[in-house]
């Protein structure tokens, strides 16, 4: 059997990139292309040195964890021993994952090589929803909101099945219709919504973007821009519907916070 060293490499790179950056979406991290390129190297360096010099190394154990081992310290942040051990599961799961429907796609047609390749594109975000809406200890919250410019506190349902978005890929979040919203007079602000109802009736409705919306859960505070829209209905034991998506958002800018943070401390260290 004849193997070109020069496209296995170019092919272990690109799989080895796309491990990589599944694995960071599914652990909800942000990781630079410099990172996976050089972590893709690592992985493509150790296959062909092994062919080279000793093939019947290739499924050596011991040799394969060391390797995964560089590739996960020179890709992903590991602050802790667990997070370690979860960032270099995971990333097995994924590599075994990829690698069985790769060999699979190879007996197939191209048609269901596409959806495969769909389904793995999907694959991390599908992870993110279920562990999200999983880890949730209570279905409530208290939301500081600025409604017609005045400060309210107010109940709120998070609703796991509530994936609302405007077109910006921004988090709605529903109240009650004891809450009428004044227009507003920034265009910026304005946005149009529609969306289906239960019934499946197709609803328009005009929302407006606050900033700085603080969702309070669990003694946690949640900072995020969001949507706000007025139900047709009234809510007998909430004021508000909010989504996950709400989360993840700021979930993701407080991760942003404190590098910032940690990277002010170490500069005024220095």
């Amino acid at each position: 059997m004849i193997i070109y060293l020069d496209l296995l490499f170019l092919k272990e790179i690109l799989f080895n990139s796309i491990i990589i950056f599944l694995t960071g979406k599914i652990i909800n991290q942000r990781i630079k292309i410099s990172k996976i390129i050089i972590s893709s190297l690592i992985g493509a360096i150790y296959t062909i040195s092994i062919l080279v010099l000793n093939p019947n190394l290739y499924s050596n154990s011991i040799i394969q964890l060391i390797c995964a081992i560089l590739i996960i310290i020179t890709a992903l942040e590991n602050e802790t021993i667990y997070e370690f051990m979860k960032n270099i599961t995971i990333f097995y799961i994924v590599t075994y994952t990829v690698g069985g429907i790769c060999t699979y796609t190879q007996t197939q047609n191209k048609s269901e090589t596409i959806y495969i390749i769909i389904f793995i594109l999907m694959f991390p975000k599908i992870i993110q929803k279920y562990k999200a809406k999983y880890k949730l200890e209570s279905y409530y919250g208290e939301l500081t909101i600025k409604v017609n410019n005045k400060k309210e506190k107010l109940k709120t349902l998070i609703d796991t099945g509530h994936n609302l978005l405007t077109c910006y890929n921004e988090p709605v979040i529903i109240l009650s219709n004891k809450f009428l919203l004044n227009d507003v007079k920034e265009k910026n602000k304005k946005r149009r919504i529609s969306y289906n109802t239960i019934n499946e009736e197709e609803v328009c409705v005009n929302g407006i973007k606050e900033e700085g919306v603080e969702l309070e859960y669990r003694k946690e505070r949640y900072i995020n821009d969001a949507v706000i829209i007025t139900s047709n209905i009234c809510f007998e034991k909430y004021d508000a519907i909010i989504g996950l998506d709400f989360f993840e958002k700021a979930r993701k800018n407080n991760k942003k916070e404190k590098r910032k943070e940690n990277g002010n401390l170490v500069f005024n260290k220095k």
